[in-house]
C-alpha cells in the first residue's frame, strides 16, 4: 500500500502573501519539503491546484499559476514522487474556497421563483481570496456556464501535464458534495 500526503506550496515570507499559492510560493521549502518526504518513505503526494488561483475567469487561465505548478511537478519528479493533482476543488483544507465568479445569483436566473428557492438555502460562508463572503454558490453540476468554465480548465491544464512524467493521476470536484 502506498502512503501519500498533501502538499500545499509553502508561503515566501511576506505579510501579503497567498496562502497555497503556486503562482508565488517558496520555491527552496517545496524542494526541501519533498526530499524529506521521499526520505521518509513516501512515494505519492497530492497537489491541489486552487480553482479560485488557477482559473480567475470563467473562461481565463493564469499562467503565472501554471509555470509555478509546473516548477512544482518537476521537483516532485527528481525527488522520484507520483503526484495525484486536485482540480476543481472546492476546499482550501477545512474552509469552502472556489472563484468568485461561481458565487452569487446569475443573471438568466433572476426570476422570482428562482430568487425564492435562493434565498430559501442558507448561505455558505466562502473563502474568497483573503477574505471571507456568505453567498449562494451556482449550480456547479447543470449551469451550461459553469460546466463550460469546468471543461475549459480540464482541456487547458490536462491538455498541458498529462505527459508530465511526475503525474500518477487526477482527483477532480472534492468537496463539491458540500456546496450542493
Amino acid at each position: 500500500m502506498d502512503i501519500g500526503t498533501t502538499v500545499w506550496p509553502p508561503m515566501p515570507a511576506r505579510p501579503q502573501a497567498l496562502a497555497a499559492s503556486w503562482s508565488s510560493y517558496d520555491h527552496g521549502a517545496l524542494r526541501d519539503y519533498l526530499q524529506r518526504a521521499r526520505e521518509v518513505g513516501l512515494r505519492q503526494v497530492r497537489f491541489d491546484l486552487r480553482w479560485a488561483e488557477v482559473q480567475p475567469g470563467e473562461q481565463r487561465i493564469s499562467v503565472s499559476a501554471l509555470d509555478g505548478f509546473h516548477r512544482g511537478l518537476d521537483l516532485a519528479q527528481a525527488n522520484g514522487l507520483q503526484v495525484i493533482v486536485s482540480l476543481l476543488s472546492a476546499t482550501l483544507g477545512p474552509l469552502l474556497h472556489l472563484p468568485d465568479w461561481s458565487l452569487g445569483i446569475p443573471t438568466q436566473a433572476l426570476t422570482t421563483q428562482a430568487v425564492t428557492e435562493l434565498l430559501s438555502k442558507p448561505a455558505l460562508t466562502i473563502l474568497d481570496n483573503a477574505s471571507y463572503r456568505r453567498e449562494p454558490v451556482r449550480d456547479l453540476y447543470t449551469e451550461p456556464e459553469m460546466r463550460s468554465a469546468q471543461r475549459y480548465l480540464l482541456r487547458e491544464v490536462i491538455g498541458n501535464f498529462a505527459t508530465h512524467p511526475a503525474i500518477h493521476g487526477w482527483l477532480l470536484a472534492a468537496g463539491w458534495e458540500r456546496v450542493r
